[in-house]
């Protein structure tokens, strides 16, 4: 192996280890628990957004997804929040963390 191969071939590993991870729909339903089914109508309503679609059109997930379920599971099972509520709730929290980067980014100016 030259140089050439052995530095392509370190870029390629360190490509894999500093890329986030990407879940599909049924690698985010082990993952969390939901059914592959629930997953997707909670990324239709806009709860666990997705970052991409496959080649079939499902979408994928990265890691931020799965702590996003664990939220929803908590608030519907423990709260017994319903799921139009939570959307209601997780838009406001969406709304609540971009006014906060602007407001940091109005204070760096």
């Amino acid at each position: 192996m030259d140089r050439y191969e052995t530095r392509t071939t370190i870029a390629r590993t360190l490509q894999v280890y500093t890329e986030p991870p990407i879940l599909d729909v049924d690698a985010l339903s082990e993952t969390s628990g939901f059914h592959r089914d629930l997953i997707k109508e909670l990324e239709h309503a806009g709860m666990i957004p997705a970052v991409s679609v496959d080649w079939r059109g499902e979408p994928l997930f990265d890691c931020e997804a799965i702590p996003r379920c664990s939220l929803i599971r908590k608030l519907h099972q423990r709260e017994n929040m319903s799921f139009h509520l939570i959307r209601q709730w997780l838009e406001v929290l969406n709304r609540l963390e971009k006014v906060e980067i602007e407001l940091e980014q109005y204070r760096r100016t």
